[in-house]
This record gives C-alpha cells, structure tokens and sequence, in this order.
C-alpha cells in the first residue's frame, strides 16, 4: 500500500510541510513560536521520511483494542477531532480517556502536560 498526498492536484492545497504543520499542531502554536522555528518544523514536516509508506502499511495493518488502555484527545486537534478519541476510548473495555490542549501533535507543543498523563496512566493500573 502506497500513501502519497499530491499537491498537484489541487492547486488550494499548500505545499505538503504546511499542510502537514497546519494539522499537526494547535493553531495557537505556531502562533507563539518565532518565524524561524515555524520554518523549520514546516521543512521537516516536508520533508521525504523514509519508510513513512511502510509505517502507515503496518500501523493501519495493527488491532491494538485488546492491549490499549489510555487514549489521548488533543483539544485543539485538527487531525483527529477530539469527540473522535473520545468515541474510541469508549470502544474499548476498560479504556482510560484523557484530555490534553494543543494539537495532534501535543508532545511538541507541552511535554510537561504529555508526561504528566502518560506517568499517571502508568502509576495507576487498571
């Protein structure tokens, strides 16, 4: 299986780096970052990833629903709407959901606030 997005095909859509930026993070964020940094995660983001086709491939190919327990809504994700999350985290038995501000890509906006669900989740078994 093949993912490829084209900008070619519709002149609407922005280079590839923003469109991935503009769903990866908050609208807040790059807001607050200097111009220079924004820049640079847009060119990253951009930018060829090797084996990006094949992780999509597997990670599409995976049923975690029976080993995963805390699910993570980003209030302001632009990728994965939050009542989403909430909508699987209430698929799966014994599910724990959980809420952070910031965009699909909430570990690059607050680590603090990502470390601070993900230590509590794994301090309290089910």
């Amino acid at each position: 299986m093949q993912v490829r997005v084209s900008t070619r095909l519709r002149p609407d859509v922005p280079d590839l780096g923003t469109f991935l930026t503009s769903l990866s993070l908050s609208e807040e964020c790059p807001a607050a970052l200097p111009p220079e940094v924004v820049l640079q995660i847009v060119e990253q983001l951009g930018a060829p990833a090797f084996g990006s086709t094949e992780q999509i491939a597997f990670t599409l190919g995976m049923d975690v629903r029976d080993d995963l327990s805390l699910v993570v809504a980003a209030s302001g994700d632009r990728f994965v709407a939050p009542e989403h999350s909430v909508e699987l985290a209430d698929g799966i038995l014994g599910a724990r959901p959980a809420t952070v501000t910031g965009g699909h890509a909430p570990v690059f906006e607050d680590l603090g606030q990502t470390l601070k669900v993900r230590s509590a989740f794994l301090e309290k078994p089910a």
